[in-house]
């Protein structure tokens, strides 16, 4: 069988060789790599990856695979794991890493951190209405 595989490949265009042995190098390829995320590494970003995943709606999963920490932080909010979330936005230093530090705080029951985290929101962001609305809600 092997020596008609090459017999048919000496026979055939160079086109059709070139495809050959490209489809030959993906199957070897394929079957070397030990883990399935090990292939998709080869051709997604993380970020690629974690945004493939939080359509998804797996969160969990995103929250690893992100290295942006705006989105892992997102994804850890949307995954419900509060405390993480807080913590990633706490180094995002702007007006919109300190309202959603607030935000996760406020799920967390945390409420003397979220009035001190949209009290930042607001000293940054003057305007910033949303953040005014939840300082006073985190206040009350």
């Amino acid at each position: 069988m092997v020596k008609a595989i090459f017999r048919r490949l000496a026979e055939a265009s160079l086109l059709a060789q070139t495809a050959i042995a490209t489809v030959m190098a993906a199957a070897v390829l394929v079957y070397l790599l030990p883990a399935s995320d090990s292939f998709i590494d080869l051709w997604l970003t993380p970020d690629q990856q974690g945004r493939r995943l939080f359509e998804a709606k797996e969160y969990e999963a995103a929250a690893e695979r992100f290295e942006d920490l705006r989105w892992r932080a997102n994804a850890q909010y949307r995954a419900g794991d509060y405390a993480e979330a807080a913590s990633s936005w706490s180094r995002v230093g702007d007006a919109v890493g300190f309202y959603n530090r607030g935000n996760a705080h406020m799920r967390a029951f945390e409420y003397s951190r979220a009035i001190g985290a949209y009290e930042l929101a607001v000293a940054e962001a003057p305007d910033y209405r949303e953040a005014e609305e939840n300082l006073a809600l985190a206040r009350y």
